[in-house]
């Protein structure tokens, strides 16, 4: 059950509690990359961005590439943008990645638009427009085409 939380994006406190059952009931778990990245995202959801982040660095690197490695590759992203102050730079090189050599084909639209928002964050607006441009082309049927759109009149020329 906590694991489907997790995959729907339903990590409070509650979720936190169940999963620690769960490794309570498996303790060989506690210590795999898999469970440490779940903390570690935990950790994000509950803007305890730094503890997250290193969590998460720390144990993405034992993953194979793959559709665990690109949720947690876009999960990083959003993180080091939603932290105070953002690291755009750093999450752009996240979002990059997503959307360029992600596994995870639903991703990617949604990495385009923050890798956007990243650049606007940098003041490199031609290198914004040419993401949400990009973002309209490739996928017209994504929820993130029309907030490209959005940006496009709203970034400076």
């Amino acid at each position: 059950m906590a694991l489907l939380k997790l995959k729907n994006g339903n990590v409070g406190p509650e979720f936190f509690e169940e999963f620690n059952k769960m490794l309570d009931k498996f303790p060989a778990m506690k210590g795999s990359a898999e469970a440490q990245l779940i903390i570690g995202y935990y950790y994000i959801t509950q803007k305890k961005y730094d503890e997250g982040i290193q969590l998460i660095l720390k144990n993405l690197r034992l993953l194979k590439p793959g559709a665990l490695k690109t949720d947690f590759e876009y999960k990083l992203g959003m993180a080091f943008y939603s932290k105070t102050p953002p690291d755009y730079r750093k999450a752009a090189g996240y979002f990059l990645t997503v959307s360029n050599f992600g596994k995870v084909k639903n991703l990617i639209p949604g990495a385009k638009y923050m890798l956007g928002f990243c650049f606007e964050g940098l003041k490199d607006y031609k290198r914004a427009r040419e993401t949400y441009n990009d973002l309209v082309k490739t996928a017209p049927a994504s929820e993130f085409k029309k907030k490209a759109e959005e940006r496009l009149q709203k970034i400076p020329r």
